[in-house]
């Protein structure tokens, strides 16, 4: 075998390894909003949770949940859900042609942005701590400064898109604390664990955590970790006609009465 051969074998096998590693991170497919038109459904990746999406008496509800289907009907496609706590397994999906939408309250933030796209912001929240009123961890009396986080260990779901924000106070303050998380939990799960002194720390969006406290007065979610934050759906970076499609008619629908009915229903 001469030296020629070996050198363009050598360039042909690296071509090869090169076009195979691009091929196992791209995105195998998407669909963009023709794609879904044509078919009339679209293929949700969503979250259970008391606000979004749940079941109740056989009946479908949750703000997310009414807010895209309007979106759906306003052009006759059906949906077609999977529920999946787990966010990872969402970016994955979306970016993978399997969901169309992910459709929970996804931080915006520039970690997220570049992995998925996202609509335009359609609430706001706070990250807060939750902990019992009674916390006998600190002798009877909640926490109320992020300082006072020094060698506690703090519960989040797995995966979770506030990692980076308790990454930063760390950082920030100098405060030293362990984050873990529970396997298959969604935040619901967490803030029930701590009521019930399974845990002693957990962190929610502030809409999930008020909540919560409804059925569970005896926690505790005064405690802000963090600023106001827009919160959006994520999608595919490469579907940007359905992006336009969607930030179009939310900007739209934002302005309505029967937004702001819709958004006490469920948040007030």
């Amino acid at each position: 075998m001469n030296k020629s051969f070996l050198k363009k074998w050598y360039v042909w096998v690296a071509v090869a390894v090169v076009i195979a590693v691009v091929l196992l991170f791209l995105p195998l497919r998407y669909r963009d909003f023709d794609d879904i038109d044509k078919e009339k459904k679209m293929y949700i990746a969503t979250e259970y949770s008391s606000i979004g999406y749940f079941v109740e008496n056989g009946t479908i509800s949750g703000f997310q949940y009414e807010l895209i289907k309007r979106f759906a009907d306003l052009h006759g496609w059906d949906l077609d859900f999977t529920i999946e706590d787990d966010l990872e397994r969402c970016i994955v999906g979306v970016n993978k042609g399997t969901y169309d939408i992910i459709l929970r309250n996804l931080p915006v933030t520039m970690q997220l942005k570049q992995r998925i796209a996202f609509s335009v912001p359609i609430v706001s929240s706070r990250l807060v701590l939750v902990q019992l009123a009674d916390n006998v961890q600190n002798g009877g009396i909640p926490l109320r400064n992020s300082l006072d986080l020094e060698g506690v260990t703090i519960y989040t779901v797995e995966h979770s898109p506030y990692l980076l924000r308790l990454q930063h106070i760390q950082e920030e303050l100098g405060v030293d604390f362990q984050v873990s998380h529970v396997t298959g939990a969604d935040t619901e799960l967490l803030v029930a664990m701590v009521s019930r002194g399974e845990i002693a720390y957990a962190i929610s969006d502030e809409f999930t955590a008020r909540l919560c406290k409804l059925y569970y007065p005896e926690i505790d979610i005064n405690m802000i970790l963090g600023f106001q934050q827009y919160q959006a759906w994520g999608m595919n970076k490469r579907a940007t006609q359905l992006q336009s499609e969607l930030n179009s008619w939310l900007t739209t629908f934002k302005e309505t009465k029967d937004f702001r009915d819709l958004y006490r229903k469920y948040y007030k």
